[in-house]
């Protein structure tokens, strides 16, 4: 960075959802030189976090009633027809 003594040695990671709104200058060559896109998951990888999350709900409760089922199937089904879209922009259908 302009005005920054040289540094070995120091790692800078970044996060963020818009990239449009990092200011140019940051991007420019020779700043932040890597940039890495992970994108939205598939249905293979919303059910695989939707295992990861629930890993230790499964593990209390009894056997899957026909509420637990259904919702599961809700949830798989609302999932698939939202594929590629980030999940802060899905709403749910209303009951």
């Amino acid at each position: 960075m302009d005005g920054v003594d040289q540094l070995n040695n120091i790692l800078i990671i970044g996060m963020t959802n818009r990239k449009d709104m990092i200011d140019e200058a940051l991007l420019r060559p020779g700043r932040l030189e890597v940039h890495v896109e992970i994108s939205l998951p598939n249905l293979e990888g919303r059910v695989q976090i939707l295992n990861i999350h629930t890993a230790t709900v499964r593990a209390r409760p009894p056997p899957l009633s026909t509420a637990r089922a259904t919702i599961l199937t809700h949830v798989l089904s609302f999932a698939f027809d939202h594929e590629g879209a980030p999940g802060a922009q899905s709403q749910p259908p209303r009951r």
